[in-house]
């Protein structure tokens, strides 16, 4: 067994993990489909619970693999949300259903290419043999450490929680790629599910809105469509955030593990960035 196992690096999360994430995710839908005020409860909660736990984790330096078994739990019962219940509906055309379900595949294909390019990219060895820069910031060509899964990462940006693996010069394009292809798939799926059970509005002769929705909550799939629809939007809007958090770093030339070792809170890192940002 090589190194980066032993360390932890290949971690999968466990079949219980992944049966209680698929489950949790699946009660927050039904839940989220009893009352619009709930599902509006639960969007709010859940990534302020999230945010919580992530911050002990980060404190304790400890790896936790079940947060990327509830990425996979989102991803699957959100694309089977909106799936299947346009398939019932009979309402979308053969092409929408085709276009939707390639963007998915393309989707997870990312998320397994960011994963496999960390592995890759991780030159742990030549730390321990002590030829590795440790020290080395985004501008300095070296590798830096990740203290969470303690492997060695060049250009090391932050440690993905939801993803299970480092971000950094080896696949961060990738991760760009993950980013834009899971707000695209979310935004295109609530467009057609909003358009399927609501009543839509035709634009410029061939773009539907929708229009008339005073009856989502008319029956139970109709109303577990609006819960999927809340869930996927919440994380379509935290996605763009970080989509724009990295593009602004590239931006800056600047990596959020280099401003997390100059700043001591979040609010100082961002205005650090800020700075940098206009004097490029």
């Amino acid at each position: 067994m090589s190194d980066w196992h032993r360390r932890g690096g290949g971690q999968s999360p466990t079949g219980c993990a992944c049966i209680l994430s698929i489950g949790g995710v699946g009660c927050a839908l039904l839940l989220g489909s009893a009352h619009p005020l709930v599902s509006l409860a639960i969007c709010l909660a859940a990534p302020a619970g999230f945010y919580i736990a992530i911050r002990r984790l980060r404190a304790s330096r400890t790896r936790c693999p079940a947060l990327f078994a509830v990425t996979c739990a989102t991803v699957l019962l959100a694309y089977l949300c909106v799936a299947v219940i346009t398939a019932i509906l009979r309402v979308v055309l053969l092409w929408e259903h085709m276009s939707l379900n390639l963007l998915w595949i393309l989707t997870c294909l990312s998320i397994r290419q960011t994963r496999t390019a960390s592995l890759l990219g991780s030159i742990d060895d030549s730390v321990e043999s002590g030829h590795g820069d440790t020290g080395g910031g985004s501008e300095g060509g070296g590798a830096d450490v990740c203290s969470i899964c303690e492997r060695s990462i060049q250009h090391l940006d932050h440690h993905c929680w939801w993803l299970d693996c480092c971000i950094g010069r080896p696949n961060r394009r990738s991760y760009l790629i993950t980013l834009i292809l899971c707000i695209a798939t979310g935004c295109y799926g609530i467009l057609l599910t909003t358009t399927s059970i609501c009543t839509p509005a035709i634009y410029m002769d061939w773009f539907l809105l929708p229009a008339d929705c005073r009856f989502l909550y008319y029956d139970g799939l109709h109303s577990f469509a609006v819960s999927g629809c809340a869930l996927v939007l919440t994380c379509a809007i935290l996605l763009l955030c970080e989509l724009i958090l990295q593009l602004t770093l590239i931006t800056a030339g600047a990596t959020w593990h280099e401003l997390s070792r100059s700043s001591s809170s979040t609010f100082d890192m961002l205005l650090t960035l800020m700075s940098r940002l206009t004097r490029r």
